[in-house]
C-alpha cells in the first residue's frame, strides 16, 4: 500500500507563522483597543472624581446650613419683655459686611451676629449666660481659600480654667466658601404677617438686605415681584440696591427688630480645577451679590434655606 509524503514546501509554509504584514495589523488593532480601554478608564475616573468632589461640596453646604439654621432657629427671638436675644447691629462684632481678615468692609461678605442664651454655667440643664454668635467668611491663614467661621463669645472653653484656647476664636464650619448672603423677611407693622411686595397675599415676600453696610435694611431683592431672586432684579452694576426698586419699598429703612425670618445663601467652590471641558457659565445670586465666575474649571454649588425665627407666625 502506497502512502503519500507531504510536500517539503508545504511543511515549510505551515511552520512560517505570521507574516510581517499580519503582525503589523495585529499591533495596530492592539494599540487601538488599548487606547479605547485607556480612554474609557480615564473618562470613568474623571467622572468619578467630579462626582466625589461635588458630593463633598454638597455635604459641606448641607452641614453648614444645618449648623447655621439650628443656631438661628433656637436662639432668636427672646419672647420675654426684655427682648435680649436679638441681632447685633453695632460694634466690630455685628451683622455687617466683613473682608477676609474680619474687618468691617463694604466690599466684603456679609456676616450675621446675634445674642443667644446658650451657656449652662451651673450644670442644672438651663442656660443662664448670654453668648454672642457671629458667622462670617474669613481666610485667617491667607491661603486664598476662604471658609465659613463661627465665633462664640464667651467661648465655652473659657468657662473651664483648664480648657485650652482663647475666648472668641473663630472656628471653621466649612472650607472653600466663595460667597455668603443673608436676606430678611419683615413684619414692620407688627400684625403677625410678613410684608409682601404690594401688600397682597399672592405677591412676593419682601426679602430685605443691608446694601450700604450701615446696620439697617434698605433694599429688597425681588424687585420685579416675580417670586424669583435673579439677575433680572439688578440694573447691571452687580449689586441689588435701593436703586433697583422702582417702588421704593424701603425708602424708610427697616430695623433688625422687625425681622421674622432669615434666608441664607451659601456658594461653595471646589478645591481644584477639573479638566472635563465644562466651564462654569452660571450667574449666581447670593443675597444681593451678582456673581459671574470667570471662565475657569472650578465646580460651584449654591444652596439656600429659609429659617423661621421663634416669633414667626405666618
Amino acid at each position: 500500500m502506497l502512502t503519500s509524503t507531504p510536500n517539503k514546501i508545504s511543511l515549510i509554509r505551515s511552520r512560517q507563522g505570521f507574516t510581517l504584514v499580519e503582525l503589523m495589523i495585529a499591533m495596530v488593532v492592539a494599540i487601538i483597543l488599548g487606547g479605547v480601554v485607556f480612554a474609557t478608564y480615564q473618562a470613568q475616573s474623571s467622572t468619578y472624581s467630579v462626582q466625589r468632589e461635588v458630593s463633598k461640596m454638597q455635604q459641606g453646604l448641607r452641614g453648614s446650613l444645618h449648623v447655621l439654621t439650628w443656631d438661628l432657629h433656637n436662639a432668636l427671638r427672646d419672647p420675654s419683655p426684655k427682648q435680649e436675644m436679638r441681632f447685633i447691629t453695632n460694634g466690630p462684632t455685628s451683622t455687617r459686611w466683613y473682608n477676609l481678615a474680619g474687618v468691617i468692609d463694604n466690599a466684603g461678605q456679609p456676616g450675621i451676629a446675634f445674642r443667644s442664651l446658650r451657656l449652662d454655667l451651673d450644670g442644672d440643664g438651663e442656660a443662664e449666660q448670654q453668648q454672642t454668635i457671629l458667622y462670617q467668611v474669613l481666610d485667617p491663614d491667607a491661603d486664598g481659600v476662604p471658609g465659613l467661621y463661627r465665633t462664640a463669645t464667651p467661648d465655652p472653653d473659657d468657662l473651664d480654667p483648664l480648657a485650652p484656647g482663647a475666648g472668641g476664636q473663630p472656628r471653621l464650619v466649612a472650607d472653600s466658601i466663595q460667597a455668603i448672603g443673608f436676606a430678611f423677611a419683615l413684619d414692620r407693622d407688627g400684625n403677625g404677617t410678613l410684608d409682601r411686595f404690594n401688600g397682597l397675599a399672592d405677591s412676593s415676600i419682601l426679602w430685605a438686605v443691608d446694601s450700604d453696610n450701615n446696620g439697617n435694611l434698605d433694599a429688597i431683592l425681588d424687585t420685579n415681584d416675580d417670586n424669583v431672586i435673579d439677575i433680572n432684579d439688578d440694573n447691571g452694576d452687580g449689586r441689588i440696591t435701593p436703586a433697583d426698586d422702582a417702588a421704593g419699598h424701603l425708602n424708610t429703612p427697616a430695623t433688625y427688630d422687625q425681622v421674622r425670618a432669615v434666608r441664607i445663601f451659601l456658594l461653595v467652590v471646589s478645591e481644584r480645577t477639573f479638566d472635563d471641558h465644562m466651564l462654569d457659565r452660571h450667574i449666581y445670586v447670593v443675597g444681593n451679590q451678582i456673581i459671574q465666575p470667570p471662565n475657569d474649571r472650578f465646580k460651584r454649588r449654591i444652596m439656600t434655606i429659609d429659617v423661621a425665627l421663634r416669633n414667626y407666625i405666618r
